[in-house]
């Protein structure tokens, strides 16, 4: 009966996981400070619920758990947390980091770095050497004037030329700086501009990944990575059912909240990268079947009895809470709220308030 429960509640949780992605692609032109509101909200109820029905629970009862199983759960808190990082990285350099927009704008910036980089180099390099030839060159007043008279015929002359040229303003030698012994110029200049120009983009700019599907190995780094976002909530709710007091309403309608602006922002992401909106859709639909298969497995801790031991449940059952409570912790801070700012700024602070606050809420309500 435990088991049976479990899957239904793992099922109902992630149930806004297909919800999330039928209203991404929907109406994938949500506004992105909407995203990112609901994404600090969702993140707010998460928190709320890690840190009050799990973390909570225990501290609030230590003699009932006894310090060996809570220092079991806290050190397993860590290991889950550090586990997620390790397995999140691999998977987003082969290709995962497609399903967030945080990550994209990452990316967007390092390409940023590596394509100015060079041109900047040679544009200094450029001013360092002009500058030489420009101070030994003004040997005298006269050699001066009649220097830039030269330059100056020779400019009218090149743009009554080459005024049809349409790479004229590539070749055209635009001002550096103005102090020192006169103007610096470059024709490097232009090129960087335009190179500015073309990295000021935004992300949802970026040129869609040609052929996403046709590479597995991407497609497969993409899921695997909504898995590993997935798995630790569906062992909570697996791990909760088994024990006498089930699964509380805060933490099953916080996981709800939880993934639905997930499933929301991810999906437009990995459309705007190429991905058919079949793949999309069924990666969130395995998913939860998947959440469904967690909480089973993890129903068959069976706490005991009154009257029998219960020290190996209580270790158990803080390994299996501490890891799945650790990844989520860190999912929370890598995932949600950085690109709930980054997307929705100051409001990002007011909606995990209200996220946490209604996690509160939900909290007292179960209680009363």
């Amino acid at each position: 009966m435990e088991q049976l429960e479990a899957v239904g509640w793992g099922v109902l949780s992630a149930s806004s996981f297909p919800i999330g992605c039928l209203l991404g692609l929907r109406w994938p032109t949500v506004p992105l400070w909407l995203r990112g509101v609901l994404m600090g909200f969702g993140g707010g109820v998460m928190l709320s619920a890690l840190t009050i029905s799990l973390f909570g629970e225990w501290l609030s009862r230590p003699h009932e758990f006894g310090r060996g199983s809570t220092s079991v759960l806290l050190v397993s808190a860590l290991v889950g947390g550090v586990a997620f990082v390790v397995v999140d990285s691999f998977l987003e350099r082969r290709g995962a980091w497609m399903r967030r927009l945080s990550a994209k704008r990452k990316r967007l910036t390092q390409w940023r770095s590596r394509r100015l980089r060079p041109l900047l180099t040679k544009l200094r390099l450029a001013r360092a050497k002009q500058a030489t030839t420009t101070r030994a060159a003004h040997t005298s007043l006269e050699q001066q004037m009649r220097e830039e008279k030269e330059m100056e015929d020779m400019k009218v002359n090149k743009i009554t030329k080459e005024k049809k040229d349409p790479r004229y303003v590539d070749l055209e030698a635009w001002t550096v700086s103005t102090r020192g012994d006169g103007e610096l110029t470059t024709p490097a200049l232009p090129l960087v501009i335009e190179k500015e120009d073309e990295a000021d983009l935004p992300a949802e700019a970026l040129e869609p990944t040609p052929h996403i599907n046709a590479h597995s190995l991407i497609g497969l780094a993409i899921w695997m990575g909504l898995l590993i976002d997935g798995v630790p909530e569906s062992l909570v709710i697996g791990v909760e059912s088994a024990s006498h007091e089930g699964v509380t309403v805060a933490l099953r309608v916080a996981f709800f909240l939880g993934n639905l602006p997930v499933a929301l922002s991810s999906s437009i992401v990995m459309l705007e990268n190429g991905m058919s909106r079949i793949a999309i859709f069924l990666m969130w639909l395995m998913l939860t079947g998947l959440t469904g298969v967690g909480a089973f497995a993890g129903s068959f801790m069976e706490e005991p009895r009154e009257g029998q031991p219960n020290s190996a449940f209580l270790y158990g059952l803080g390994v299996a809470e501490g890891i799945a409570a650790g990844a989520m912790l860190v999912m929370i801070a890598n995932v949600m709220l950085p690109e709930a700012y980054r997307t929705a700024g100051s409001l990002s602070g007011l909606s995990l308030m209200c996220g946490f606050l209604a996690g509160l809420c939900l909290e007292l309500a179960d209680n009363w």
